[in-house]
Formats: structure tokens, sequence, C-alpha cells
């Protein structure tokens, strides 16, 4: 097995044929033997004995079951690593599916084949699968090196859909890692290692060039890192399979040496690589590119004449089209440095012909393959200015936009790509930059072409997984009672298998030896092409007044603007791994800021906050912590208070919030730090006099510039219902759970190991009673919410509709669908909450279960979405309904709702007291049977400020009783 790790195949396969026997089960021969066999084999080229290999041993283990399960389970990931490596992710997944039910997965060899099930989803852009996969890859993981491997592939997903800073926090797990594993793995063990502290050290690298006050600390880390990984590289054997990770990761430090200023290190490291490479046959394309590389870094270093780095860089870009594509995405970042040093030496124009060049290359690939390549940011970066006039910037940005909007429109998700988030954020960036140069007054048509592009390339960007995945399903539904429905999903169906496709195409095309892989690839792009063009025929053929839908198109901000009142303002929030943003939209401008705080610090001030907002472990007013006023004040300085001079004589705000700002109400935000101390619970009245900023502004948050421009209309036309409602109202609350603690909720996909997952915390019965949210394995120990009954009939007597109320064992899904929702004007839903985690890919409500059948108990994202409603509010009284997804305020139940037809949603953001909660949600009802035609905002925001300053509890006067539920949606 040591010759496999080492690289050796040729001797490893001979000595595999010599001792091993596939046709017998010897219990004295691990199987790990047999797995190895099969991969020095595929690694080898040989992949018609690997097959008759795996064949051979697939059978007859599945024989001899169940006492050869855990080999079977072995011999299974030697299968899904030969579909990986054949571009075959879907027949991967296959062969996890195809296990006999009756094996268990979990341990070392569970965790090998979660960690291939990762993969292959990931490949097939499936994020919620590839997630838990690896999830659960890291709980049966037996030994450093497999924990290694898994953090590095995981961490890849993270920074490609979730951004650097999860990606951080994942492999911050290195930092006690030591290498205690078998001497045969070490030297696989030693190459991931390399090749995880080197990603390790280019994202905090990354972080720290982007915030220049964390620069010091954070760049010494990274470049300790470095040095770890340098050690690693040390101990592999000098053999052509380790090659490649010694010169990525060797290249890599030296980069990261240079980037921070570590000239004389970076220089050794150059100097070290030259030598190497000076050594190596010139027709490896890999070692071709990398010797230009190294000698153009050398020359900038060394501050070499500017028309000796202009000929290094020239040559570095002849290297490169000559050993991959023309079109290649890697040659975008060599052209750009290419185009800088030509500039340098007064060769604007043919610096400019390249650039444009550049961009050209740039949409194709967006056009061809949905999706972006790495680089426009560093572009960007640069002073582009010195080629390109402010006007011919614009319209570049618009280009790549529109070609970005037209991918998302086709249901590409380009969301998924960090290389898009980065583009869109760079274009959102260079816009604010660029608003001094074209002032409304002076340049009116100008202007209002650069608000368009800022305030769209805003709303691609907050797009996400959840959205896109919800969205889709919904023009499903929408169309399957149609006579051409199934047409329509199937075209449906073309255009996510061919951005699968199309993705894997443009990986392909970054090396010249898998052209033969590419031809397969557009191949298949070209039939599925054609399918849609004669699918597409039929259906207008058969059905001339047939409407094919798509995706929604992003909300033009001029719309927008005309249909605002002068006292309205809305404010979208673009926060990311590269900075933060909020853009101000009045009936008079636009206008982009950009905000003091980077997302680690605005993560670290929400998280204190909330930490004093969501308190479910208290037993009595006097456990309370006082409200962190410090780090709120802190933070309303720094994503609110720039804003304040575009919000003079505005009254109502329309919200839109993202990353960390999504687990957060805007109004218990203080606008001055308070007078009078609070530093216990007998000290609670004095928030009381606190300058809240939600005294100051009526807020109320949307999930879409689409959606507000909806109720915008409506309220303009005074139509804010669609059709009248029979019924009034229906309420689900206090579901009961079967006391029965082995049961579990379980995924089909990974049936065996969910139980596993890390549990969270109970609430607690106590003089306060929370309704908490719960991970799912804790579902049969959920406290009872007694008080919610009281809170759901107060609701009923104030609306005069009791009919409708299911409780305990009636608070069933199935009584939920069998009611004609579409005919209750209110619902409410009184329950726990569960967020999105580990063990639960997407948000729910908690309904009781039909007997022991967990399954029946969840009511989540997906399930809401294909429900059909028409109803103007829909009250989430239950924990964490407004915490807007884990990372993208559009990713939550509230988009499940909206999709499912709901107008408004009042939802909460922490764990809710039942006593507090049910005197708001009968305040608020109070209020809207009073003055129906204000809607939830008035009431709720009404119902709040009486509680906190009129309550006969003072310590109502906490934030985290009056503070927890926000209004989103249409509000009149």
């Amino acid at each position: 097995m040591s010759l496999v790790h080492q690289g050796d195949f040729v001797e490893a396969i001979s000595r595999y044929q010599d001792l091993l026997a596939p046709e017998e089960l010897d219990n004295d021969i691990d199987e790990s033997h047999y797995r190895a066999w099969i991969n020095a084999l595929l690694l080898f080229g040989d992949k018609t004995q690997a097959n008759t290999l795996l064949e051979q041993r697939t059978a007859l283990l599945k024989k001899y079951q169940p006492e050869a399960e855990k080999r079977l389970l072995t011999i299974t990931a030697a299968s899904m690593f030969s579909k990986l490596l054949n571009g075959n992710p879907q027949g991967a997944i296959d062969d996890y599916v195809q296990l006999p039910t009756t094996i268990r997965r979990e341990g070392p060899e569970a965790g090998n084949l979660f960690l291939l099930l990762g993969d292959a989803s990931r490949q097939l852009n499936n994020v919620p699968n590839a997630e838990y996969a690896y999830q659960l890859a890291l709980l049966n993981t037996g030994n450093h090196h497999s924990k290694v491997t898994i953090l590095l592939h995981y961490a890849g997903l993270l920074y490609e859909t979730r951004g650097s800073q999860k990606a951080i926090e994942l492999l911050s797990q290195l930092d006690d890692f030591n290498p205690d594993v078998q001497p045969e793995v070490l030297p696989i063990y030693f190459n991931d290692r390399a090749l995880a502290f080197a990603f390790y050290g280019r994202l905090l690298i990354d972080k720290a060039k982007a915030n220049p006050t964390l620069r010091r600390d954070t760049a010494t880390k990274a470049l300790k890192l470095y040095e770890e990984a340098m050690k690693s590289l040390k101990k592999l054997p000098r053999t052509t399979m380790f090659q490649g990770t010694s010169l990525a990761v060797t290249l890599e430090a030296a980069r990261a040496f240079e980037d921070m200023g570590y000239r004389e290190q970076a220089l050794a490291l150059y100097e070290l690589l030259d030598g190497f490479l000076g050594n190596q046959k010139p027709n490896n394309p890999l070692f071709a590119r990398a010797f230009w590389e190294v000698k153009f870094r050398q020359s900038q270093l060394q501050k070499e004449d500017k028309s000796i780095q202009a000929h290094l860089a020239m040559s570095r870009v002849n290297a490169f089209t000559n050993t991959i594509p023309a079109d290649s995405p890697l040659l975008f970042a060599p052209k750009a440095e290419l185009a800088w040093k030509l500039i340098d030496i007064g060769e604007t124009k043919t610096a400019r012909n390249l650039l444009f060049n550049i961009f050209d290359t740039y949409n194709q690939h967006i056009d061809a393959f949905g999706t972006c390549d790495n680089g426009l940011d560093s572009l960007y970066a640069n002073n582009l200015l010195k080629a390109l006039t402010p006007s011919e910037l614009v319209f570049i940005a618009d280009e790549v936009l529109q070609r970005l909007l037209m991918a998302n429109s086709q249901g590409r998700n380009i969301w998924q790509s960090r290389n898009c988030r980065m583009a869109l954020y760079t274009i959102m960036d260079a816009m604010e930059k660029f608003q001094h140069l074209f002032p409304v007054e002076s340049h009116p048509a100008e202007r209002a072409k650069l608000d368009s592009i800022n305030v769209l390339a805003a709303q691609l960007h907050r797009y996400s997984p959840m959205a896109h995945s919800l969205a889709i399903r919904k023009l499903k539904r929408d169309t399957q009672t149609l006579p051409y429905g199934s047409m329509i999903n199937r075209l449906l169906s073309i255009g996510e298998e061919q951005h699968r496709l199309r993705v894997q195409l443009r990986d392909s095309m970054t090396t010249q030896g898998q052209s033969a892989q590419a031809d397969e690839l557009a191949k298949a792009i070209e039939r599925l092409t054609e399918e849609h063009q004669l699918l597409l025929i039929k259906v207008q053929k058969q059905y001339p007044n047939a409407v094919i839908p798509t995706l929604p198109a992003p909300a033009h901000p001029a719309s927008i603007m005309e249909n605002l009142a002068d006292d309205e303002a809305a404010i979208l929030w673009a926060v990311d791994d590269y900075g933060s943003k909020a853009i101000v939209i009045t009936k008079q401008r636009v206008q982009s800021v950009a905000l003091p705080i980077d997302l680690a610090d605005m993560d670290k001030l929400v998280n204190d906050i909330r930490l004093t907002l969501d308190q479910p472990d208290i037993r009595s007013p006097i456990d309370i912590r006082p409200f962190a006023m410090e780090p709120a004040f802190q933070l309303y300085k720094e994503v609110f208070a720039p804003l304040i001079p575009l919000l003079k004589d505005k009254q109502r705000l329309y919200l839109l919030p993202d990353g960390p700002l999504s687990k957060l109400p805007f109004q218990v935000l203080p606008m001055a730090l308070p007078e009078k101390p609070v530093n216990s619970a007998l000290d609670f009245i004095n928030y009381r006099t606190v300058a809240w900023l939600g005294d100051q502004f009526q807020m109320n948050y949307q999930p879409s510039l689409n959606n507000l421009y909806d109720q915008l209309i409506a309220q303009k036309s005074g139509k804010t219902s669609a059709s009248s409602h029979p019924l009034a109202y229906a309420g689900f609350g206090n579901p009961v759970m079967p006391n029965n603690e082995e049961s579990a909720i379980v995924d089909q996909l990974f049936s065996s190991t969910s139980n596993r997952i890390n549990k969270v915390r109970q609430s607690l019965q106590s003089s306060f009673n929370f309704m908490g949210d719960s991970a799912l394995e804790n579902l049969s120990r959920l406290a009872p919410l007694p008080k919610t009954e009281q809170q759901l009939h107060a609701i009923g007597e104030i609306l005069g509709e009791d009919d409708y109320i299911y409780t305990g064992r009636a608070a069933t899904l199935q009584q939920l669908e069998q009611l004609p929702l579409e005919k209750f004007e209110t619902l409410v839903f009184a329950t726990h909450g569960l967020t999105a985690g580990k063990d639960m890919p997407e948000p729910g409500l908690v309904m009781t279960p039909n007997g022991n059948d967990f399954t029946s108990a969840i009511l989540d994202s997906s399930t809401i979405a294909g429900l059909n409603l028409n109803a103007d509010r829909v009250v989430l009284s239950a924990c964490n309904t407004a915490e807007l997804g884990q990372d993208n305020g559009l990713a939550s139940l509230s988009t499940a709702f909206f999709q499912a037809g709901a107008k408004s949603l009042l939802v909460s953001h922490w764990s809710t007291e039942q006593s507090a909660t049910t005197e708001l949600m009968v305040s608020v009802f109070q209020h809207i049977k009073q003055y129906p035609e204000q809607g939830l905002t008035p009431a709720l925001r009404h119902a709040a400020q009486t509680m906190r300053d009129h309550d006969k509890n003072s310590f109502h006067a906490h934030p985290m009783f009056w503070a927890p539920f926000v209004a989103i949606g249409q509000d009149q």
C-alpha cells in the first residue's frame, strides 16, 4: 500500500497481482489493499483491469453479507473513486445509493464513502448534499490523515459557496493537528496537509489585504502556515506523483511572501523554484508555465527594467497559450498583468486592445459556461483609468452584468460561483467609486446607467442556493397542471443539466490532457441544446399561447424610485468577504455607500448582541443578562450611521439586510449610548429612555426588491389584497412529541448516521418557557408549549374565527395540507422552529408527528413552498424564523412562504418567551383589528413600544422581550 501512496504504481500493481486473490474472501487480508490495487490501476491508466477487479470484488462481498459489510463499504469507495476519476459523479452517487440498506454507514470506512459522496455532489452542484456529506465524513473519520483530506475538500466547497470566512473557520481545526498517522499513509497525509495549510494561508492573506487593520497579525499567522506547508513538502517522496503539489505550494508560498512585502523570503523561494525548474524537461506543460511565472515574479521583485518585465510577461502569456487552450480561464491573470506592463512602457494602445480582448473572453465564458473566470477583482483593483475612460469601464461592467442576468434568467446558478459573486461585488465597488464622476445634475443619463448597474448587481449578489432551488420548484409547480406542464419541467431540467456540464467543461479547459473529456462534454451539451430547441418548437406548435416560464429578473431601480413616496427609502446591504456596502434608494436618487466594517467584525458584533437577546437558559428575571449596548451602538455607527445623511425627512424604510445583518432586527440598535447605566435586571427600566433606531424610523423588511415593487404598486392602486378571503384565520401550535428518546429524523440518503450529529440545547421548562430551536434528533425531547394555545385562541377571539385552531395532537402536517389554505386571510404557527444546520439542510417548523414517524413532523422550506396560500399575513410565532438563512437573506423560511403566496410575514429572530410572545401577539392583532389599513409593521411597532415603555413587568423593557419580531413583505 505504501508503494501506491508514494506513486510507484507499476511496482504496486505487480506485487498486488502476486499477493492477492480477488476471487477469494480472505479475512487475513484487509480490503483496503484491494482498494489500493484498484486505485493504482486507475491512476496508472488501466481502467479495464480496474473495472474487472471492482466487479469481481463487489459481487463476492455482496454474496457474504452481512459479515463482509465493512469490506463492501471499502470496495464501494474504490468504485466511487473510479467514477469520479472518469467524470461520472452521478455514477458515484448511484454506487452509494445501491448499497444494501442493512449496512451501517458509520466508522472510518463510511467516512471515506461520505468524502467521495461530497465530492460527487459538489461536481453536480448539489451544495446542500455535498456539505452534509462532508460533515458526516468528519464525524466518521478515524485518523488525522482522513480529517485533513476532508477539511481540504470541505473548505474548498465553503470557499466557493459561502465565502472565505466560513472556510477559515473550518480550517482553523488544522491549528491543533499533529501527524499521528500510520507510516504507509504519511506521503498522502503530508501532500494534503501541505495543500490545506497553503489554502488556509492564502485565505488569511486575502483577508489581511482586504482589511489593513488586520494585516500584521493575520499575515504573521498566514506566513507561519506557509512554513508548515513547506515542512510537509520536505517529507514527500521525490516522485512524479507529488511534484505538482510541491511546485504549486512553493509557488503559492512565494507569492504570499511577496504580497505581504517579505521580499527576501519571496526571492529565496523563487530562486529555489528557478533551480528546480531549470533541471526539468521543457516539454512538461506545468513546468513550462511555472518557469516563466517564476522568471516574471523575480523580475518584478528585483525591479528590473520595465521593458524586461514586459518581455517576461509576454513570455509567460506565450507559455500559457502554448500549453492550454487559447481561451482558457487560466490566461486571464497573465494577460491582465501583461497589460499593466505594456502601460508602464508606454504601449497604451496595445494594452487597451489586450484589455478589451480579456473582457470579451470573460463575457464569452459566461455565455458558454454560465460561470465566471477568476481575476476581475484584481483587474479592477489596478488603475484601469490609465488605459480606459470611466464611460468605457461603465460600459464594460454593464456588458458583464447583462450576461450574468441572462445566465440567471436561464436558471444557471451563477451565485454558486465565488468568482461570480466576486465579480458582482467588484462591479458594485467600481460603480460606487465612479459616482462622483457622474453627478445626477450634470450627467443624468450616465448616472442612471451607473445606478442601474449597481442595484441590479446587488440583487444578483444577494441570491442564494435556497432561493434558486425554491424558485425552480415554484416554476415547476405553477406549470404542472397545464397540458404542457411535463414539457416545461423537462425544459427546466435541461437547463440544470446543461449548467452542470458547462461547469465541468470549463474546468476541463485548464489542461490540454483533458481534451477527450472536453469533447464528450461539449457533445452532451450540444445534444441537450438540440433537445431543448425541439421541445420549444413542439410546445409553441401545439400550444401557441403557451408562456415559457423563466426566473424573475431583478427589479430595475427606476421602477422602485418612481413608486416610492417622498418620505420613504429602500436600503440594500451587500456583505461579503471583500467588503460591505449599502445602497440607499429614494424617490430622488440612488447612492451607494462603502461601510467601514468587514465581515468578520460585523459577525462578531452581531453575535455579541445576540448573546444578550437569545437567552433560553434563564430561570427567572434576575438571571437575565443586560443588553449588549456598546456592541449594538458600535454596529449602528458602522452599518447605519453613514446612511443617516441620505435619510433626511424619511419616516418609512424598506430594509433588505444581508450577511450577519440578517440575524438581527435593526430596531434594537441605539443611536446613542444611554445616560443611565444598566448593570442588572433591576435597571432594565432604564431601557425606556434609550434612543432606539426603531423609534426614529418605521422599518419594514423585504425579501427582494421585486417584492417591494409589487407592494408599492399595490399601495398606489389601493389594491393591497389580491382577493377576498372567505375565512379569517387558522392557527397551529403546541405540537406533541412522542416520548421516545431513540427516535430521530434521518435523511433518506444518509440514513444511519444523522442520529450521531452533535446535540444542541433543550428548552428549559421553568418560570420562563422558551420556544427554542432544536436539532433533528432532539425532536422527541422538545418541551411542550402550552401557552401558545392561549395565544392562538386569543387571536381567534380578536379576529372572530376559532373553528380552525389546531393544537396538540391535532397540529399535524396532514391536517394543514387538508385545509383550503388559499381561503385564509391570516395563518399563525405557534411552534418550535428549526434552523438549517448540520443535520437540517433547510429550516423548518415542528408539527405533531404521526405516531413515531418523525419524518411527518417537519414543515420544511420545500414543503412550505409547495403550499397554495393567499394569506395577507402569516405569523411564525417560533424562534429563529427570521434568521434569513445561514449566510444570505433569501435562503429562509420567509422565502418559502412568499413563494407559496403569502403577502406578509411576522417572524422572530431568537428564542421567544411564551408569556411575552402571547402578550405581544395579542397586542399586534388588536391593533390590526382596530386599524386594518395599517398592516403589520405599524401594529408590531406599536405593540413593541407599548410592552417596552408601559408594561407592568419592567423587565419586559429588555429588548429580548419586545424586539424579537420583524414584519416582512407587503404591509398594507
